[in-house]
């Protein structure tokens, strides 16, 4: 089945070709275990026409995704008065102490950890 093909189905359409691409395919397992199957390469075939047909069930899905986004308005989010210190200033605006602080905390646990190991090991 053509990609152009699929494009003109509806939904429900979409969902009997899939399932009966299923159906054909799992005979065509069935057949090829058997070895009662002549021509191997409509297994490949039907399972070009099943991925098709879920990426055009997919595309559906996530148009309408989109636009159901667009029609729904995003609430209004409350302001928080800045609690945290130096919240109110921009990231850049920190001084070199506030946005090193955390850094220097953990290299100066971070070397008595290898302190104590040294001390430990003589």
């Amino acid at each position: 089945m053509k990609a152009k093909d699929i494009h003109a189905l509806s939904d429900k359409e979409l969902e009997k070709q899939l399932k009966d691409g299923r159906a054909e395919l799992f005979n065509l397992r069935f057949q090829m275990a058997t070895s009662q199957l002549d021509n191997t390469a409509r297994v490949c075939t039907v399972k070009r026409d099943i991925a098709r047909v879920q990426t055009e069930m997919r595309l559906r899905e996530l148009a309408n995704s989109k636009q159901t986004k667009k029609s729904a308005k995003k609430p209004e989010q409350p302001k928080v008065a800045a609690a945290v210190k130096g919240a109110d200033k921009p990231a850049s605006a920190k001084t070199k102490e506030e946005t090193a602080e955390p850094e220097t905390k953990n290299a100066e646990v971070a070397n008595a950890k290898s302190d104590s190991k040294k001390v430990a090991g003589a």
